[in-house]
């Protein structure tokens, strides 16, 4: 639908376009080595993510923080909304392919809908008429900064975890082997060779 299409906007204009604020913000105050973001907008509770790649533990506070401020620089700034007037609806894309993917967007949850997404032109073409009257600020109010539907999740690499799985699964293997008969190991050989030979064909 519109806002849908709006928020894809705002992700691209905030995260993914070349000098996007938000993302310059999370970089340049040092938080992680680069930054990326995903609107999953053909699900029906659309989810919003941005993701820091190589972070150092204890600076999840500062994430919050630079990015509550970034956002709230861009709700009450004006400027960087401009180029919501230069984007092109298909990018580079082949046009079929964004076609496609609009169609599944609806035609996933009722076919009767399959076709609503077609025309992507006219609505963005709408879209670039309300970037004077804030729409694209009340937008990022409403689901980034006053959404109280938010996770944040913390990855980190446990030191040593990929040695010593695999050092169970030598283990484990091991103990299989040592219960299997010269027949058996055989049959599980040529079945591996037969894999190989097949997969290199």
């Amino acid at each position: 639908n519109k806002e849908m299409l709006a928020l894809q906007i705002v992700e691209y204009v905030l995260f993914s376009m070349p000098g996007a604020p938000v993302r310059k913000a999370l970089i340049d105050a040092g938080i992680g080595k680069d930054v990326d973001s995903y609107l999953d907008a053909g699900i029906q509770q659309p989810v919003f993510s941005v993701i820091v790649k190589n972070v150092q533990q204890g600076k999840e506070e500062q994430f919050k923080a630079v990015m509550e401020k970034a956002l709230t620089n861009q709700v009450e700034r004006f400027v960087v909304w401009k180029s919501v007037k230069r984007i092109n609806n298909l990018g580079r894309y082949p046009k079929g392919l964004i076609y496609g993917l609009n169609f599944l967007n609806t035609w996933l949850y009722d076919d009767s809908r399959a076709m609503d997404l077609g025309d992507t032109l006219t609505p963005l073409a709408n879209l670039k008429k309300k970037v004077e009257n804030g729409y694209f600020e009340e937008l990022v109010k409403k689901y980034l900064l006053n959404n109280t539907h938010k996770a944040f999740v913390n990855l980190y690499p446990e030191k040593g975890k990929n040695e010593r799985a695999d050092a169970e699964l030598k283990r484990q293997l091991a103990h299989i082997k040592g219960t299997l008969d010269k027949k058996q190991l055989y049959y599980l050989t040529e079945q591996t060779r037969k894999l190989k030979e097949f997969q290199e064909t």
